[in-house]
Formats: C-alpha cells, sequence, structure tokens
C-alpha cells in the first residue's frame, strides 16, 4: 500500500493490518516504525461504537456503561482496581460489540495484546455487520488515532509547553476538540514545524480520544 492509498482508503480492516505490519517491520529503523499498540487498537473500537447511536442511547444502560468503563481504562483515567463488575447475564445484555469493547480493555490490562485486536476486528465487523455506511468515518477514525505509519513524527519534549498540555487537557477530558487549530498555533509558538502534526489539528477532522497529537502532547504514547 502506497501513502495515498493509506490516506484514501475504505477499508478499516486493510489499514488495521497496513499499520501493524509496518509497526513490526524488523526492516525499518526504530523511528521509521509506524506507532502501533493495543491500546490504541482499543481506543478506536470505543470511537467506533460511540458512533452507533442505537448502541449508546439512554443514560444508564449496560451497554454504553460497558463502552465507557473501557474508555476510561484505556485512557488510563481510572485504576485497574476500579474493576468492573461482571454478570452472567453481561453477553446476553449487552449489545455484542460493546461486549467486545469491554473485553478488549480488559486484553490491554492483562498485556494480551493479540488477543485484543482480534477481539477489536470482531468488534468491528459487528459494527459494520449493522451499518455498512460507516465504512470510511471508521477509517478516519483510525488515522485519527494512529497517525500516517509513512510519516512517523517525532515528538519534543520542548513542544509540550504549559498552553499546549492545558489545550489538549480540555479536549481530551471534554471530547470536545473544536480548539484543535489553537493547538496547533502553540504547537507553532513553541518551535513544532512538522507539517504532519500542524496539517493534522488544522484538518476537518474527525477527532477523539486517542487522537495521536493529543496523545503525544499528553505524553500518553
Amino acid at each position: 500500500m502506497t501513502e495515498a492509498e493509506w490516506l484514501e482508503s475504505d477499508d478499516p480492516y486493510l489499514l488495521l493490518d497496513v499499520q501493524r505490519t509496518r509497526a513490526n517491520d524488523q526492516q525499518l529503523p526504530p523511528r521509521a516504525r509506524a506507532r502501533f499498540s493495543s491500546k490504541q487498537v482499543g481506543l478506536w473500537i470505543v470511537a467506533c461504537c460511540r458512533q452507533n447511536e442505537e448502541l449508546m442511547e439512554g443514560e444508564g444502560t449496560r451497554e454504553r456503561a460497558a463502552v465507557e468503563w473501557a474508555e476510561r481504562v484505556l485512557g488510563s483515567a481510572i485504576e485497574c482496581a476500579e474493576a468492573w463488575e461482571p454478570s452472567d447475564a453481561d453477553p446476553y445484555r449487552m449489545g455484542a460489540a460493546a461486549y467486545r469493547c469491554l473485553s478488549v480493555a480488559h486484553c490491554v490490562l492483562g498485556g494480551d495484546d493479540a488477543v485484543a485486536v482480534s477481539l477489536a476486528r470482531e468488534a468491528l465487523e459487528l459494527l459494520l455487520d449493522v451499518d455498512a455506511e460507516p465504512y470510511l468515518l471508521f477509517c478516519d477514525l483510525l488515522r485519527d488515532i494512529v497517525g500516517n505509519p509513512f510519516r512517523p513524527v517525532t515528538f519534543f519534549p520542548s513542544w509540550r509547553t504549559s498552553t499546549a498540555v492545558t489545550l489538549a487537557s480540555q479536549m481530551y477530558e471534554s471530547r470536545e476538540f473544536g480548539a484543535m487549530p489553537i493547538l496547533a498555533d502553540a504547537l507553532q509558538d513553541a518551535g513544532c514545524d512538522n507539517a504532519d502534526a500542524l496539517d493534522h489539528c488544522r484538518g476537518p477532522g474527525p477527532h477523539v480520544r486517542g487522537c495521536w497529537v493529543v496523545d503525544m502532547v499528553l505524553g500518553k504514547e
């Protein structure tokens, strides 16, 4: 796959495979390898689940609670001690995609990366089986989280100013990413001249929790 094909593809399965391959390609120097982790895959599936209105409708539903718990765990916002209280009825009461989302988070916590990625693919299949419309959207969400595997970005600590961190933190907590262009200005003021990072901030999005630029600013890579 070429870089142009990566940027235009509407096949989320292919993008996931390419990202994983370029991250593990030992023939590439370490700095040229793509960013890829089971945590990123988990946050991607959370973002995909959040696009499903039926899955996320209603406060306090078991399905929505599962997705939100997985998001908090994957975002390192809670300690492992704040465990999900399982129920024998969970696989039946929850939407199947939400249940796999929950399972992905458990696998990430346990360090079982291969199973986490496999479960994420299953969740993706379930979401797309219900609605085939969001293929391109799901690809855009993955590109927002993992970045461009053909142009890995080295983030310099000097770019992590108090202004940049404050902006990134506010967007991360609120899930409102309208200040991304302002974050680009803050990074540029700090000396960032990386076109990929700045263009990503100033682009049309979408942006979600796990956005590769926001995570780099917050030190969550």
